[in-house]
């Protein structure tokens, strides 16, 4: 464990220590304030790659280094630092160099880095029902577990595909929110709004100048390092049912409705449920009864006969199937 890892969290036990000795509901909260606040340093101290310059501050505003509007926030877009900790929790460098590696096959970058964010607004980001982090809260994604406490560096490891397909959903939710509200109408809105004078057109440009640059100064030095690190590099599928749910404008999240039952015709199931169990069939050749496996009535890419691409079928005529070409 490093010094400093040694430090934060040595803070953060003193502080609680005041935290829970003191009665005073305002002294409580600024204790409790601050030991978030040394909780997100070592949590980003702990899941930054090693050497990348912070990309995220959590204060956000027009004179930080990747600077933000008045009304934008940055989002941990792969991952947050809450949901990511417990990944990154009591490893040792090489340990951490091998997470860093499977997060970047996945996809992610963790921590307060350029790579790791994404632009919203205020709204979207955490001040409506529907806001990314709502969202999260409701699908019980928040600190969500994806191992028992206690696990081994290796059961961490194959963890990480369930947490890396969840959070694809949530970044696939982020990124349709942050388009719609930046770069479409209401961006256009906002924009007319925040230049509506000479000097605040001025201070408008000056800080996109400047998040443009050192973005881009971030993409440019880290992006080729992070896809060497990652070799081969995929992406997990998302959940479109919740896809579908939350785009359709709703503001509760998705339950899971057991289908009612269709209809169906006793006989005509027996029969299917018959032709099911069948594992086999007889087909006839020259008077002669073969016992060959059931044609399946699948694609196939063979171009061979006996297949659907090849055009074979079975043909059921009373008590026996023929082969048919």
């Amino acid at each position: 464990m490093d010094e400093k890892v040694k430090k934060l969290e040595a803070q953060i036990a003193e502080i609680k220590k005041r935290r829970d000795a003191t009665q005073d509901s305002k002294v409580r909260k600024r204790l409790n304030d601050q030991a978030k606040q040394k909780q997100r340093q070592l949590d980003d101290h702990n899941q930054r790659p090693s050497n990348m310059r912070t990309g995220i501050d959590p204060k956000a505003g027009k004179r930080k280094r990747i600077p933000t509007q008045r009304d934008i926030e940055l989002h941990h877009v792969g991952t947050s630092l809450n949901n990511a900790r417990a990944f990154f929790e009591g490893l040792d460098t090489a340990e951490k160099l091998l997470m860093e590696k499977r997060f970047a096959e996945l996809g992610m970058v963790p921590g307060d880095v350029t790579m790791n964010a994404l632009a919203m607004t205020k709204t979207d980001h955490r001040e409506s029902p529907t806001a990314i982090h709502n969202i999260e809260r409701s699908l019980n994604l928040e600190g969500k577990q994806y191992f028992k406490p206690g696990a081994t560096f290796e059961e961490k490891l194959k963890a990480v595909d369930a947490f890396a397909a969840d959070q694809r959903t949530l970044r696939k939710l982020a990124e349709e929110k942050s388009f719609s509200s930046i770069e479409e109408t209401g961006g256009l809105t906002r924009r007319v709004e925040a230049t509506a004078t000479p000097e605040q057109s001025q201070e408008y440009q000056k800080v996109e100048q400047k998040r443009r640059t050192e973005t881009a100064r971030d993409i440019r030095e880290y992006g080729p390092k992070t896809h060497q690190v990652a070799g081969t590099q995929t992406e997990p599928d998302v959940d479109f049912n919740i896809l579908r749910h939350y785009r359709s404008g709703a503001q509760t999240p998705p339950t899971t409705v057991k289908p009612k039952a269709k209809p169906t015709n006793p006989k005509a199931s027996a029969t299917l449920n018959a032709i099911r169990a069948r594992n086999q069939r007889f087909i006839m050749f020259g008077g002669q009864s073969d016992f060959l496996p059931e044609i399946q009535d699948d694609f196939s890419e063979s171009d061979a006969l006996g297949t659907p691409l090849g055009g074979a079928r079975t043909v059921e005529m009373g008590d026996f199937s023929f082969g048919t070409v």
